[in-house]
């Protein structure tokens, strides 16, 4: 498999990452072989954060929060996982030596014994049963990731200051059966918000401006470092990280979605780290000029 952002074969453990984890998009698929356009941003999005140095357990752990434990493809033996297997188990043992020893004071001999391996039959015959929360997931009533409204969740913006350019990122969900049409959007922290797409050309990262970005019936489209992302220009004011600021989103339709957004650290971390400002971010003086990033 090849990295759909560089060009490049993947590192085995981003690999292992794609086949192990469940995508959001495609039921019952692996993220690696996932072929939703959805699918493959989030890909590139955990590429990103992969080379940039996040361990692989910090961004499954981020995954499951965002998407929730199904996300896994398999059950891990922590916490909760643990106990689904292992609580049944020893209920089974414990069930099993509770009949044993009160048909051996009970009985005969000769009548225990034929208890004993009636008793060794049923647990192996047991054994070959799943066990509570070992089941199929079509065993479990599957709850909709889509909701029932348009909405913008895990939304954030890194941290700036005041006159410089950031970006924000979130997903956005249409649990509607029609295919929605985002063509702008808009803050009250700064003077515009662009739609944008980082892209690779001739070996070069642009990033393209998006006069409009559709939202497939019942699918999401996730904006995030790397791929598709809202390019706040002109700050009005300093972000300061863990504050929660307001933005919205243009459909084409005449609705405009308002949603929260939280200030992050520039590595999209909430702990600041220092800094000559309020914000964490460093201060631009005046007149020097702003490259733009994504």
């Amino acid at each position: 498999m090849q990295d759909s952002i560089i060009g490049v074969a993947l590192p085995a453990p981003l690999g292992a990452l794609y086949r192990d984890l469940l995508s959001p998009y495609c039921p019952g698929l692996s993220l690696a072989s996932c072929p939703s356009p959805q699918a493959d941003s989030l890909r590139k999005a955990i590429a990103v954060r992969f080379n940039d140095g996040e361990p692989i357990n910090a961004i499954t752990e981020s995954l499951v929060a965002h998407y929730g434990p199904n996300i896994r493809g398999s059950p891990t033996m922590e916490g909760f996982g643990a106990a689904a297997f292992l609580v049944p188990a020893l209920l089974f043992i414990g069930g099993g030596l509770f009949i044993f020893r009160w048909l051996r004071r009970n009985t005969s001999r000769r009548a225990a014994r034929g208890a004993q391996s009636l008793l060794l039959a049923t647990v192996v015959a047991g054994a070959s049963v799943p066990l509570m929360g070992c089941g199929s997931a079509a065993d479990t009533p599957a709850v909709d990731p889509l909701g029932d409204a348009v909405r913008v969740e895990a939304a954030w913006v890194r941290v700036g200051s005041a006159g410089t350019v950031t970006g924000a990122y979130g997903t956005v969900y249409n649990p509607t059966l029609d295919t929605l049409q985002i063509v702008g959007a808009s803050s009250g922290v700064a003077d515009t918000v662009e739609l944008h797409e980082t892209m690779e050309h001739d070996g070069m990262v642009h990033m393209t401006p998006q006069p409009a970005l559709p939202v497939l019936p019942r699918d999401s489209v996730m904006f995030a470092p790397g791929g598709l992302h809202l390019m706040v220009r002109s700050l009005q004011r300093d972000l300061v990280i863990g504050e929660s600021v307001r933005f919205t989103l243009l459909l084409g339709d005449g609705r405009a979605i308002d949603f929260p957004v939280e200030v992050r650290s520039l590595d999209g971390r909430t702990v600041a780290t220092t800094s000559r400002n309020a914000s964490g971010a460093p201060r631009m003086s005046p007149g020097r000029k702003v490259r733009s990033s994504d």
